[in-house]
C-alpha cells in the first residue's frame, strides 16, 4: 500500500488474495461468507451474490473480487449484529 502524506480517503485492501478464487463464483462467495460472515450467509442472499458475480467474465477476476466482496458488506447479512 502506498501512503501519500496528507492525501484524504481510506485507502483499498487489497485483493490480490482472492484473485486465484474468482473465475469459480460459488468457491468466491463461500471464501468471503467464511471470512466476512462466519459462514451465515443465507441461502438467498448467497444466490444473489454468485448470480451477479457470475454475469461478469471469468477471466475479469479482480472486477468478480470486488462485486462480491462489496455486495457482501452491503448484504444485510453483513449489517445485522446477531
Amino acid at each position: 500500500m502506498i501512503y501519500v502524506p496528507n492525501a484524504t480517503g481510506t485507502p483499498s485492501p487489497a485483493l490480490t488474495a482472492f484473485l486465484p478464487d474468482a473465475a469459480d463464483a460459488d468457491k468466491l462467495v463461500e471464501r468471503l461468507n467464511r471470512l466476512l460472515l462466519h459462514g451465515t450467509m443465507s441461502d438467498a442472499a448467497r444466490k444473489t451474490v454468485v448470480t451477479a458475480v457470475n454475469k461478469l467474465k471469468p477471466t475479469d477476476t479482480l472486477r468478480r473480487v470486488k462485486l462480491a466482496v462489496n455486495l457482501m458488506l452491503v448484504s444485510i447479512d453483513y449489517q445485522v449484529q446477531k
